[in-house]
């Protein structure tokens, strides 16, 4: 053991005498360079604007702490996941107002003591946040999910660690602190050499002393930054991976997720007149509501490019019919065309026989009459959506668009020569169509934003969809996809939870069965 401990200190001097001879010519060129703007009496000159040039880098280095810009350029930012629900983000932004807010002066990098809690304290807070009514809200968490935020966090500090830290691949902990010992022997050494030059040439070593405080106090104006820098992320990411970790948006299998599909969605699919070959991912939910004779099959039919929806005087006996819809630019998804209501007794009671349809909405298009002066149960619709969705938190409510159907009608009722001009309206019929919308979003108490107007007659007078309403629906198919990610999860993690303890049960009750075998076949022997 002695023999191999000596081998190896032999080997790492080796080691350090090749390191020290490569080096040895660069190194010879300090003493000499020295000399030279000596013997040429220029030291003076250099020392000189080596200060200047010392102190304008730190009043600059200054000027930009006081700004706040940041010290590196391409350093990886901790941005929230956008998937995460508004609870989610809530969440976020009470960990973002921590790491905006903390200082190194109250978490010095040499108190591990105080690091770890700060980790300890953003668990807690966003614990907190997610189980108020809890007495020890850090332990609501199942421990696979534990061990699943350990390996991704594992992960994480690898990816980076190889990325960002040059040599850090072949850089081993030996050599870490080889490193250490060295730098802390040359720093010894340097304050030797201070102090033996001093009598020799003491205006030299003044001017020295001088560039050197000044460079301490730029090389610590930066480092203070960076410190700065990785607290916050040291921060961020502890709220990052706890968010994940007690928001519940995770799953232990992410291939299976990825290509899983709801139950809902192939009922749906499969309740089509054509259905279309099962997808890979869950289509897109889209829910058309709205009065009768609103036109919301006429919708239907021009987004399909065919007449499959009926358009009906009396309302369907069904609440909802699907339609597979398939566009250029848009991924398959499913359209809900719900029966009409005429009041608001009728749209209360439809809200209720089709709440779980609209928690599993991705997109909700309310259609209404732009010549129709009575909206109070469009008004109770948006009302009841808005109401079940904050009685479930755990939901994200999905993006809201108004269909303004009929703009042909207004006045003056026998003109329609489109495009119309709704920005600043430059004609009586665009008058119209813009007071229509106002007055909408005015009813509604909704974004003049959220207002499509359409004309749906027929095929060939089609307003403003292919211009207007699908740019529109591209426009928030983002925030539609990140409605989409957590009703899938939810599903996926519901089905999970059946199938995990199924397997549990069917494994524990196989070893139970072996066990007694065993034991019954050793009794038998004695």
């Amino acid at each position: 053991m002695a023999e191999n401990n000596l081998t190896k200190m032999r080997l790492t001097t080796q080691w350090v005498i090749v390191l020290v001879t490569i080096i040895a010519p660069f190194l010879i060129l300090i003493p000499v360079g020295l000399l030279w703007l000596w013997e040429h009496t220029l030291l003076f000159w250099w020392l000189g604007i080596s200060i200047s040039c010392t102190a304008i880098g730190w009043g600059w280095a200054y000027h930009l702490r006081a700004k706040k810009v940041a010290t590196l350029a391409h350093t990886p930012k901790v941005e929230p996941n956008p998937h995460w629900s508004d609870t989610g983000n809530a969440a976020w932004q009470k960990v973002e107002t921590v790491a905006e807010t903390i200082t190194i002066e109250e978490y010095p990098f040499t108190q591990r003591e105080k690091l770890v809690d700060l980790g300890k304290n953003i668990l807690k807070m966003v614990a907190d946040h997610y189980h108020p009514q809890s007495d020890n809200a850090l332990l609501e968490i199942p421990l696979p999910y534990l061990l699943r935020i350990i390996e991704l966090v594992s992960a994480d500090l690898r990816t980076n660690f190889v990325a960002q830290v040059p040599g850090s691949h072949i850089i081993t902990l030996n050599s870490i602190v080889r490193g250490h010992q060295l730098t802390t022997l040359a720093t010894k050494y340097y304050d030797i050499y201070r102090v033996i030059s001093l009598p020799f040439s003491p205006a030299t070593s003044l001017l020295r002393e001088l560039k050197d405080t000044l460079s301490k106090k730029l090389f610590n104006a930066a480092a203070e930054s960076i410190k700065l820098w990785l607290l916050q992320t040291y921060v961020k990411k502890v709220g990052y991976y706890a968010i994940e970790l007690y928001s519940g948006n995770m799953v232990l299998d992410e291939t299976a997720f990825e290509s899983y599909l709801t139950q809902t969605a192939e009922q749906d699919l499969q309740d089509d007149l054509s259905p279309p070959p099962l997808p890979a991912l869950d289509p897109l939910k889209f829910l058309i509501l709205g009065q009768v004779k609103a036109g919301k099959s006429s919708l239907v039919n021009a987004l399909l490019h065919e007449p499959k929806a009926v358009v009906d005087v009396l309302p369907s006996t069904y609440l909802l019919t699907p339609y597979t819809l398939k566009r250029a630019g848009l991924e398959q998804a499913i359209l809900l065309d719900s029966v009409g209501y005429a009041d608001t007794t009728e749209s209360t009671q439809l809200c209720e026989q089709i709440e779980t349809d609209i928690l599993n909405s991705d997109f909700i298009l309310l259609v209404c009459k732009a010549n129709a002066a009575a909206r109070q149960s469009d008004k109770q619709v948006l009302d009841t959506i808005h109401h079940l969705f904050q009685a479930h938190i755990d939901i994200a409510k999905p993006p809201i668009l108004i269909v303004l159907t009929h703009i042909d009608q207004l006045r003056p009722p026998r003109e329609w020569q489109p495009p119309y001009n709704i920005v600043n309206p430059d004609t009586t019929k665009a008058h119209s169509i813009r007071h229509a919308m106002e007055q909408v979003a005015h009813d509604l108490q909704i974004s003049l934003t959220q207002i499509i107007p359409v004309n749906l007659k027929s095929q060939s007078l089609y307003y403003n969809i292919e211009e207007g309403l699908i740019p529109t629906l591209l426009a928030n198919l983002d925030e539609a996809k990140r409605i989409r990610y957590l009703r899938c999860m939810q599903a996926f993690k519901k089905a999970d939870y059946w199938q995990q303890l199924w397997t549990q049960t069917c494994n524990a009750g196989t070893v139970m069965l072996n066990a007694a075998s065993k034991m019954a076949k050793d009794f038998t022997q004695k």
